[in-house]
C-alpha cells in the first residue's frame, strides 16, 4: 500500500495527481489493474489493515480490457454516514500509462477523474470534521509521479 501523508487537511482548490503503468501479469489482456483509492482522516495509516472502508471513503477502480476504461464503487465508512454505503459509478477512461486526479471540492469533498474530466457524479461531500489528512491507494499499480 502506497500512502501519501499530506500533514494537513485535504483543502479547497488542492488536487492530487497519481501517474502510472497498469500492472500486468503475462496475460495477452491488461485486464489486472485493479487498485484502491481512499482518503482518511487519520495520519497513522498502518491501521488500516484490509478494512479500508473503515476509514472515511475508498473507492475500488478496476480496468476493462480494451479502452482502459476505469470503474468504480464507492464504499463509506458506516451505513448512510456519508451519504451513500455501496454505488456503482460511471467509467472514467485512462490511458496507458494513466492519469488520476483527485481533486478536492469546494474544501470538504472530493472528485474523482482523468484528464480534467470530473462529474458531478463523482464528486463526494463529508463532514468537516472529517477532512483528509492522508490519501491511500493499494493494488496492482506501479507507480511513477504522485504530485500535490
Amino acid at each position: 500500500m502506497k500512502v501519501i501523508l499530506l500533514g494537513r487537511p485535504f483543502q479547497k482548490m488542492d488536487e492530487i495527481t497519481i501517474t502510472g503503468e497498469y500492472y500486468n501479469n503475462g496475460s495477452e489482456v491488461m485486464d489486472d489493474a485493479e487498485f484502491t483509492v481512499g482518503l482518511s482522516k487519520g495520519l497513522i495509516m498502518h491501521q488500516l489493515g484490509k478494512h479500508l472502508e473503515q476509514y472515511l471513503v475508498t473507492v475500488a477502480l478496476g480496468a476493462s480490457e480494451d479502452m482502459m476504461k476505469i470503474s468504480s464503487q464507492a464504499v463509506g465508512r458506516k451505513k448512510n454516514e456519508f451519504g451513500f454505503t455501496s454505488q456503482p459509478k460511471p467509467n472514467v477512461t485512462c490511458d496507458e500509462p494513466f492519469s488520476f486526479t483527485i481533486k478536492n471540492q469546494d474544501g470538504y469533498g472530493f472528485a474523482f477523474g482523468s484528464k480534467g474530466n470530473f462529474t458531478g457524479k463523482l464528486a463526494y461531500q463529508f463532514p468537516k470534521k472529517d477532512r483528509s489528512q492522508s490519501v491511500f491507494f493499494d493494488g496492482q499499480i506501479k507507480t511513477t509521479k504522485i504530485e500535490l
